[in-house]
């Protein structure tokens, strides 16, 4: 397809079609890991539209190049691209807050790797203002839709074709549902973090009604809601939670019965209820030792050994920290070995 776009654009000498081609080109490098290589296409890309004085196309790039940095754990490149993304708005060349509200996401989740997390607050901070505003333009699109709705319905074709348009318009700008699901979750767990339990609790919710019809999400999701409600010490709501999951979390998903058991130990730890935590931790470890999952068992031995540490059983804490410390070795060996 790449290809057959090169010979048409090299016969009719089309500019954008050329830059829009380098872009693909770029992409699929990336796809390769072929880094230098994708990078030079999507700098050359951005020449052709700085030679024609569209500036604004540079975000694509800039947002692709970055992410792909954040990926690779390049985070200073990755956090100077974002900022290069986010001056086309402050030099007023793009003016859609819906990608500048992408923009300030995906810089509170660089600078939260990073390690800087006063201004990962500022950007999660930024960013949940122009998602609000995202918000109030989704209900305001179908409010617009219910509007053509109605007027069809009545026979005024002009004003029902007008509002139609106008709620198209609106709906045109936002984002896919899934990326929305993935950017309310990642920031429920950035003011997790923050230890703002009630603003996470907020966009999980949001996160939980977008998931609505995806199992696997929707249990992520709860993890967090339980373990938030249990901070917020909202005992009835964090059982509700771990109820749903319950039922949500199948018996063959060994991983997420981890997960949940971990939650469950986390929960019941914050409700101050130390049997309830440990008898949770343990149906987590036998479940790993079980399924010989070497990685969760060694975590869960840590977990162990932290919580036995706090309640001043230092024995049990030291012997389990040996443990998980002997199987993280092993681990790392058996990796080397297969390298």
């Amino acid at each position: 397809y790449i290809e057959k776009g090169d010979r048409y654009i090299e016969k009719y000498g089309l500019i954008f079609p050329e830059a829009k081609n380098l872009y693909l080109k770029g992409m699929l490098e990336i796809l390769q890991k072929n880094f230098t290589k994708a990078f030079d296409y999507l700098f050359q890309c951005n020449i052709i539209y700085s030679n024609n004085n569209f500036k604004g196309a540079y975000i694509d790039n800039f947002m692709l190049i970055a992410k792909t940095c954040m990926e690779e754990e390049s985070l200073p490149m990755a956090i100077s691209y974002f900022h290069k993304s986010e001056a086309l708005f402050e030099e007023g060349v793009l003016t859609d807050e819906i990608m500048l509200a992408k923009v300030y996401f995906y810089l509170a989740m660089a600078y939260k790797k990073s390690g800087h997390l006063e201004k990962s607050k500022e950007y999660t901070l930024k960013a949940n203002e122009k998602f609000d505003i995202m918000s109030d333009r989704r209900a305001y699109g179908q409010f617009l839709a219910r509007l053509a709705e109605k007027n069809e319905v009545e026979g005024q074709f002009e004003e029902a074709f007008k509002y139609a348009q106008m709620a198209l318009d609106i709906f045109q700008g936002l984002d896919e549902e899934v990326e929305m699901g993935e950017i309310e979750l990642s920031l429920g767990k950035l003011y997790e973090d923050f230890e703002e339990f009630e603003e996470a609790l907020v966009h999980y919710k949001k996160a939980q009604s977008i998931y609505g019809k995806n199992p696997q999400m929707l249990s992520e999701v709860f993890l967090h809601l339980a373990t938030c409600y249990a901070h917020l010490q909202r005992r009835e709501a964090a059982y509700e939670v771990l109820q749903h999951l319950d039922r949500l979390i199948i018996e063959e998903d060994f991983l997420g019965n981890i997960k949940l058991y971990r939650v469950k130990a986390k929960v019941e730890a914050l409700f101050m209820n130390t049997r309830g935590a440990v008898n949770n931790l343990i149906l987590a470890l036998n479940t790993a030792r079980e399924k010989k999952l070497k990685k969760e068992e060694s975590e869960i031995m840590l977990l162990m050994a932290k919580f036995y540490l706090e309640k001043g059983k230092t024995v049990d804490s030291f012997k389990l920290l040996e443990k998980s410390m002997a199987m993280m070795k092993e681990g790392e060996g058996d990796a080397t070995w297969r390298s």
